[in-house]
């Protein structure tokens, strides 16, 4: 029908304008089902993307004018398809970075070297690795020494040292060196990652952004489109309230979750839902507990004291180790101590006194091990170590027990929403500078249209040259 529609606007608009009764019918049958949603929350007092589209279609109706809303109605179909296409092609760049297996590997059997399939592998194979190799299972490392590149498994930018007894993982790759290791009988970590990942960039948006701004504006816009309307009529109110101020914000919001994963990942911290980021960085209390051995160093209180100063928040350690001593602090974040034992229990009841009043609880650990934590937490971080399998039954999962990661996630938090409120400016000028031409200079609808899709075009060409670099590396 949009097809249609876009293929009949300029014949009837411009040489036959009887076969403008047949987009009439196709604008009815495309917007005909906004009607009864604006009716119901008209009744409410609340206006609405339903009753913008409703107006709209009715503004076009009346003029009998209607290639400026059919290309409308299709630009929202085309921004978002192209949105899905680039990303697509982003996530199978990046899955591809997991799925790297060698064709064929140098094994030491009997004491000589020889070449085998990478799928003729058995657990308890020594594979020899050299400079430039990919790891084709995980394993420990045996004999020699190198530098593998492994930032998608433990988040270290800088590649990592093996010596005799270090694990390595499929995957990653030899950036100097020669190693021998041999082959476990473990899943790869690469593959539950892949599995992650892929169920990961599968899931539904349950929270969009772009939709709220779109609410709200819907409203103020017509308002403006009523004011136009005693100005210069019905055609200026046409070209007032044609702006689209959706596709650009949902192709940011789209893109900055996705690129934000994308870097987290890097950094050694797989994001599954970026849905409870919010609640994470909102939440009264975070909890960390000693069911991993964290890794902390000299600047690991300052780096939680950096994130929040101003917020009246409390950090507490669950812990029964001594070294993992916290001190107490006045101002800040306030740094607490409690020493539970093993004991689950205490624990619970310890989360369970601090979530009254619509208190939250975010809690980091072993989900596994401690699952009855993990579900008591209004949020739970899943934090693997070497020992651990990594799942998906958190919503974020450390690949590593460092506690600069949780500044690490701050940081592309902080920057996805730095960018995606870039874009919504960029988004966002085009949209009120068609508003002031339609009322000020009396420009058609059809200058709406196209304004604004070069704001959504220029974010658009931006972002996924980005994406793209991001996805391959």
């Amino acid at each position: 029908m949009i097809r249609a529609n876009l293929a009949l606007a300029p014949i009837a608009d411009y040489i036959f304008p009887p076969l403008g009764l047949a987009n009439a019918a196709l604008v009815i049958g495309l917007r005909g089902k906004h009607v009864g949603p604006a009716a119901r929350r008209l009744a409410q007092g609340k206006a609405g993307l339903d009753l913008l589209y409703t107006c709209i279609a009715l503004c076009t109706l009346t003029t009998f004018t209607f290639l400026p809303s059919a290309l409308m109605y299709w630009l929202l179909t085309f921004w978002p398809q192209l949105t899905k296409k680039v990303r697509q092609e982003g996530e199978l760049n990046f899955l591809a970075r997991l799925r790297q297996r060698p064709r064929q590997v140098l094994v030491e059997r009997a004491g000589e070297e020889t070449q085998v399939k990478v799928h003729d592998l058995k657990p308890g194979d020594v594979v020899i690795l050299k400079e430039g190799d990919t790891a084709p299972a995980d394993g420990v490392v045996t004999t020699g020494d190198a530098w593998i590149r492994e930032n998608l498994f433990t988040g270290s930018l800088k590649p990592a040292k093996k010596t005799e007894g270090s694990e390595i993982y499929a995957s990653t790759q030899v950036t100097g060196a020669r190693v021998h290791f041999r082959v476990g009988d473990d899943e790869p970590r690469a593959d539950r990652l892949l599995e992650l990942y892929t169920s990961a960039f599968a899931r539904p948006k349950t929270d969009s952004q772009a939709t709220r701004i779109a609410e709200l504006l819907a409203g103020p816009i017509l308002l403006l489109g009523l004011a136009a309307l005693g100005r210069g009529g019905i055609h200026m109110t046409k070209a007032v309230i044609r702006p689209d101020y959706f596709s650009g914000p949902a192709m940011a919001e789209d893109f900055g979750d996705f690129g934000m994963i994308l870097q987290a990942a890097d950094a050694g911290i797989a994001i599954l839902d970026p849905n409870v980021l919010v609640p994470i960085f909102k939440a009264d209390y975070w909890v960390f507990d000693d069911t991993v051995p964290w890794r902390f160093t000299r600047a690991s209180e300052e780096l939680l004291d950096s994130l929040d100063q101003n917020h009246d928040r409390e950090i507490v350690f669950l812990s029964k180790r001594g070294s993992q001593r916290i001190v107490e602090r006045d101002g800040g974040v306030r740094f607490s101590r409690l020493d539970t034992g093993a004991s689950t229990a205490a624990k619970k009841a310890f989360i369970a006194r601090r979530q009254p009043y619509g208190q939250s609880v975010v809690y980091f650990g072993d989900c596994q091990r401690e699952r009855v934590l993990a579900q008591a937490a209004d949020v739970a971080v899943m934090v693997a170590d070497k020992h651990h399998r990594v799942n998906a039954e958190a919503p974020i999962v450390f690949l590593s027990p460092d506690l600069e990661k949780f500044s690490s996630l701050h940081s592309v938090c902080e920057k996805r929403n730095a960018e995606v409120k870039s874009s919504l400016a960029m988004a966002t000028i085009p949209n009120v500078a068609a508003i002031g031409a339609a009322v000020v200079l009396s420009s058609p609808a059809l200058v709406s249209v196209v304004m604004t899709t070069l704001g959504a075009a220029t974010y658009y060409y931006r972002a996924s040259r980005l994406l793209r670099q991001a996805a391959g590396r």
